[in-house]
């Protein structure tokens, strides 16, 4: 629902698929090479946020990468600097990947995260800096729930979490199919 100038909400109506996995396939039957779960993470002074998708790849090499949750926040109204912000949407994709395995335990499947972020992806390979309490607590999260080789670089234009962060309205968000189908 978005709201229009004249305070009136006008009602977007989309309907997608909720099968995790691709149409016409058999999960007792057929097989699959590789099931993971890639989780997105970006934020701007408005906010900050994670979109994570299922990766599955079949036994014949074809990739479907479905769209399976979204969790996105406001920034604090205490300015924060873009680089925390960025290391609390970090947390947000680890504390959202807990949540995704915790609900489909029985699927076995590695977890990937991506960020645009260079500072967030030194402060989790970095052992040997201490960091400000702020800091500290949430690697400590990010570390609990993930390792270092799960982090991943992603180039800005290709991040499909800057929808999260930049406040995309609905419909702008139906008329992308990157936002449905993952990068």
């Amino acid at each position: 629902m978005e709201m229009l100038a004249d305070g009136f909400a006008n009602i977007i109506y989309y309907k997608f698929s909720r099968c995790m996995f691709p149409r016409n396939w058999n999960v007792q039957t057929d097989l699959y090479e590789n099931i993971q779960l890639h989780h997105f993470s970006d934020a701007s002074s408005k906010g900050y946020g994670t979109v994570s998708y299922l990766r599955v790849v079949d036994e014949k090499g074809e990739v479907h990468c479905t769209f399976w949750f979204a969790k996105a926040r406001f920034a604090p109204l205490k300015t924060v600097s873009i680089p925390r912000l960025e290391l609390m949407a970090a947390t947000l994709a680890v504390q959202v990947d807990k949540f995704i395995r915790a609900e489909l335990h029985t699927l076995k499947c590695d977890s990937v995260f991506w960020t645009d972020s260079l500072s967030v992806l030194v402060m989790i390979n970095n052992v040997n800096k201490r960091f400000p309490v702020f800091v500290a607590n949430r690697l400590a999260k990010i570390e609990q729930a993930s390792v270092p080789a799960q982090w991943r670089f992603i180039e800005s234009p290709s991040h499909v979490a800057d929808h999260v962060s930049r406040g995309w309205t609905a419909s702008e968000l139906i008329t992308n199919d990157s936002w449905f189908e993952g990068p």
